[in-house]
């Protein structure tokens, strides 16, 4: 990602928050195209900004990646 939003983690966030999105792969499955970092940064983009999904800027995964994984948490109650 080039550019930096005010919605970005700092380096010491990412960190605290690392163990809420480690992942298991002893089940399978194919490795994350994005990281969950980069995933974290966007749906924080939408939170602070308000913009909706489609206008997530280009430098963020593509929306429906960042919805449906914002999604799945939500439904978890972790948002």
């Amino acid at each position: 990602m080039s550019n930096t939003y005010p919605s970005h983690l700092s380096n010491r966030e990412g960190e605290a928050i690392k163990i809420y999105f480690e992942v298991d792969y002893s089940k399978g499955g194919r490795p994350f195209k994005h990281t969950k970092r980069e995933l974290l940064e966007a749906i924080f983009y939408v939170l602070r900004t308000g913009c909706q999904w489609h206008y997530l800027p280009k430098d963020f995964p593509h929306w429906k990646t960042v919805y449906t994984y914002f999604k799945k948490r939500k439904d978890a109650h972790f948002f």
